[in-house]
């Protein structure tokens, strides 16, 4: 997967400004770019809600799992699963590690 997906749902109210001002800015502050490669989804609609239950499962995410938000953010060796509202530093730490493994979860 080349692009990051991110999944939350309208009813959530602070996961657009999240979004705008917290996770795509971080993301992209580590050479991920963000208008090109970012695919925003609505999980409320069913067939977005399908395809987030399908990412989930690709990776082993429990279903037990859940959050307002996941953020599937390719990296160079996996994905970095952000879930909820992680702080920005969190992310920026997470991918610049060199012992990033294949899948991680925040």
């Amino acid at each position: 997967m080349e692009q990051t997906h991110i999944f939350f749902s309208a009813s959530c109210a602070d996961c657009w400004t999240y979004t705008e001002e917290v996770l795509v800015p971080t993301v992209q502050s580590q050479g991920i770019v963000y208008r090109r490669r970012t695919k925003i989804h609505g999980y409320i609609n069913p067939d977005e809600r399908a395809y987030l239950i399908e990412m989930a499962e690709m990776i082993g995410l429990p279903r037990s799992i859940a959050d307002s938000l996941y953020a599937f953010v390719p990296t160079a060796v996996g994905f970095l699963v952000v879930l909820g509202h992680v702080p920005s530093d969190l992310i920026a730490v997470a991918l610049t590690s060199p012992d990033l493994p294949p899948y991680l979860v925040l």
